[in-house]
């Protein structure tokens, strides 16, 4: 696990060198842990990061249909839709930490919104930490070409039964 340490160490206090992080191994391993002491690092720094797990953000785009359609019903105001959520998220330049990527429900419209806020932090070089289970030759092909340079396989036991 020593080269994901550094590595973490490096993506969170901006000296790494690629736009993205992708901590890639086995349940339990301590990428999490990692991602976890990126944010507080930032935190300490006040630094800008954001952190939420792949299944939690997906949650979050999908709420959001409903809140705005309620919003236009109601006459409320405007409330953020998936399509603001994802661009907030493809767009500002605070790390953003992305833990169990591939844990979300695959779905054609999961996959195209991780792939477009993915792909819109590529095309502006905006740092992002990725932890998942997935290898690469599991993930999309598009993520995979661009995420490739900044690749680190973690290999480790399952920490959390050792320490129980």
């Amino acid at each position: 696990m020593r080269p994901a340490y550094e590595a973490a160490v490096q993506m969170a206090d901006g000296s790494w060198s690629h736009w993205c992080l992708v901590l890639s191994g086995p349940y339990g391993c301590g990428k999490t842990h990692l991602a976890y002491a990126a944010a507080n690092y930032r935190w300490n720094e006040g630094s800008a990061f954001r952190m939420i797990s792949a299944p939690g953000l997906m949650q979050q785009l999908k709420n959001s249909i409903d809140e705005k359609r309620l919003s236009i019903e109601t006459h409320a105001p405007m409330a953020y839709g998936p399509e603001d959520w994802a661009k907030v998220y493809g767009e500002t330049t605070a790390l953003l930490i992305l833990d169990d990527f591939g844990a979300q429900q695959d779905t054609e419209w999961a996959t195209a919104q991780l792939f477009g806020i993915l792909n819109a932090r590529y095309d502006r070089s905006l740092p992002t930490f990725l932890t998942t289970n997935l290898s690469v030759k599991q993930m999309d092909p598009r993520i995979e070409s661009r995420i490739a340079k900044g690749l680190v396989v973690c290999n480790g036991p399952d920490q959390r039964v050792r320490f129980g």
